[in-house]
């Protein structure tokens, strides 16, 4: 794998997107285990739209605004102290987005897996105040973890190829972030721990 390809996949699965990417699958291929059966594909994609915007728009221009007031060295967020702000602040994001789907009838499905995802940025956060987790390595483990158990606790057929094509995603993902040095061993096994127990705990309490 070169270094621009392992760039690329880092860009193109952000931790930012991975919210969008699994509720998409479930809102498309199984919207009934979300009560959206009878919502329009308009509707599902207004409200992907809106989960994109807390999760991925907003934290993306905070990191921005941060960095050209020169409160961090860089975007990629390279630094243990580099990470405090901008992560505190998509728990600000998520937990509202959470919150808003709560409290919305007909969504509440859809905040118990923003609730998972929240978690897992929590221990992420946490985590990062003394130690360098990846945060990629969470995303794609959250992924996988979140088909996994919705496949099993709900015996869902249709997203059995979906569930090997993250699995496939995430090593590419997992050895991105490898190859470009961001992480070693250790913080990206971590990482995909963080992200799958989460996704595989959030996928039991829909």
């Amino acid at each position: 794998m070169s270094k621009s390809f392992a760039r690329f996949l880092s860009y193109i699965f952000h931790p930012g997107i991975i919210p969008t990417i699994l509720l998409g699958m479930l809102y498309f291929l199984t919207p009934y285990l979300l009560g959206l059966e009878s919502v329009t594909i308009k509707y599902r994609i207004i409200i992907l739209l809106f989960v994109s915007t807390y999760t991925l728009v907003f934290p993306g221009l905070f990191v921005l605004w941060l960095y050209r007031r020169k409160s961090i060295k860089s975007m990629h967020l390279q630094e243990l102290s580099d990470r405090r702000l901008p992560y505190f602040f998509g728990i600000i994001c998520t937990s509202f987005l959470a919150y808003f789907f709560y409290t919305k009838s007909g969504l509440q499905q859809s905040s118990v897996i923003i609730s998972a995802i929240l978690a897992a940025l929590i221990l992420i956060t946490v985590i990062s105040l003394f130690w360098q987790i990846s945060a990629h390595a969470a995303g794609v483990g959250g992924l996988i973890g979140g088909l996994m158990g919705i496949i099993i606790h709900f015996g869902e057929n249709y997203l059995n190829i979906p569930f090997f094509i993250s699995l496939l995603i995430g090593g590419f993902v997992i050895s991105a972030r490898l190859k470009l040095n961001a992480h070693n061993p250790a913080q990206v096994i971590a990482g995909f721990a963080c992200g799958f127990t989460c996704g595989l705990m959030g996928a039991y309490f829909l």
